[in-house]
């Protein structure tokens, strides 16, 4: 793995993993702030940084997402820094303490659209196409349904601009429809939207299914994975079916991305970075990312670039958030 330059003044080798993280954090905030509406610049997060396309072994820098590289002299005054100063816990600038910065051209990043499954839904005259996340059986005493959990901008409806029902299908059981009816939907708030995911409740006429299994190489999800291990430089395996992505790497921590949906775009936050094998392409939205039995996070996004750049929620994170907000007891694993 290539090595990134150290930067002068740089005190981040004597700090501790854990310390490290939350400097790290803190400048991403920052740098959030500061920079998220600069031309160009379409996502902020922390994580890897690259040379020439190449992982360092740098995972403490500060990611622009920008659609295409320009020479610093186009924009006076709007050029983005080589580095971002650290911050002490009451905002002033840390000027002992700095953090790479690295500006990764990813083009375009629109919506992607069992685990791995292929899905669809309709809306009016609009029709989404994507892929389960996973399949589950409430495992709450007060409930024995089955769930599926994908992307709200296939399953749901992420504009909340309508009140016509979702229709749910799927290619499991094309006979039968809905396969699902959707219960909650994240929608966007002032194009913003925190997490791009939606739950339905599958047709008891479309059981049996199996349960948290994911669709090729008969691998069980027995848990998620804590959000403090994802962590850049992560090796991971990937359900991409219409990419057939299948390997990749965690290149980011927590942060946010413009994404292009229909005619609008959208602030999506607690997004993290991977990068996989193979371009991810519409219909790969909902994808899973896991390790052995671990279940890591979905994919809801991607660049239209062919270097693999994706976006994903942690499924931790989403699965908390799911149960915040529906009216029903959800338990997905018997532990």
């Amino acid at each position: 793995m290539r090595r990134g330059k150290a930067l002068q003044r740089d005190h981040k080798a004597a700090l501790s993993e854990d310390k490290l993280y939350k400097e790290l954090m803190r400048a991403k905030r920052v740098a959030l702030r500061l920079y998220k509406n600069y031309p160009n610049v379409v996502g902020i997060s922390a994580g890897t940084k690259y040379v020439e396309k190449a992982a360092t072994d740098n995972h403490a820098s500060i990611h622009f997402y920008v659609r295409e590289k320009w020479r610093s002299k186009i924009y006076k005054g709007k050029v983005l820094p080589r580095f971002v100063y650290g911050r002490f816990k009451n905002g002033e600038v840390n000027r002992k303490l700095r953090f790479a910065t690295d500006v990764i051209e990813v083009g375009r990043v629109r919506m992607v659209c069992g685990a791995g499954s292929p899905i669809s839904s309709s809306i009016g005259l609009t029709r989404q196409n994507g892929t389960m996340t996973f399949v589950f059986r409430n495992k709450d005493e007060s409930d024995s349904n089955s769930y599926v959990v994908s992307c709200a901008h296939v399953i749901g409806n992420i504009d909340g601009q309508s009140d016509i029902p979702v229709v749910v299908e799927s290619e499991t059981r094309p006979e039968i429809i809905p396969f699902a009816t959707t219960l909650f939907s994240s929608a966007q708030d002032h194009q913003v939207v925190k997490f791009d995911i939606a739950i339905a409740q599958v047709n008891p006429a479309c059981l049996p299914m199996q349960d948290l299994e994911i669709v090729e190489g008969n691998v069980a999800i027995r848990a998620f994975m804590p959000k403090n291990q994802i962590i850049p430089n992560l090796p991971v395996s990937c359900m991409l079916p219409v990419s057939n992505a299948k390997r990749g790497v965690v290149r980011s921590h927590d942060g946010s991305v413009s994404i292009e949906y229909r005619k609008g775009t959208y602030e999506v936050q607690n997004a993290r970075m991977v990068q996989v094998d193979k371009r991810v392409r519409r219909g790969d939205s909902g994808g899973i990312i896991y390790v052995g039995g671990t279940a890591i996070g979905m994919v809801f996004a991607a660049s239209d670039s062919e270097d693999g750049w994706a976006w994903f929620h942690s499924l931790i994170d989403v699965f908390e958030y799911l149960k915040k907000n529906v009216n029903i007891k959800l338990k997905c694993f018997t532990s």
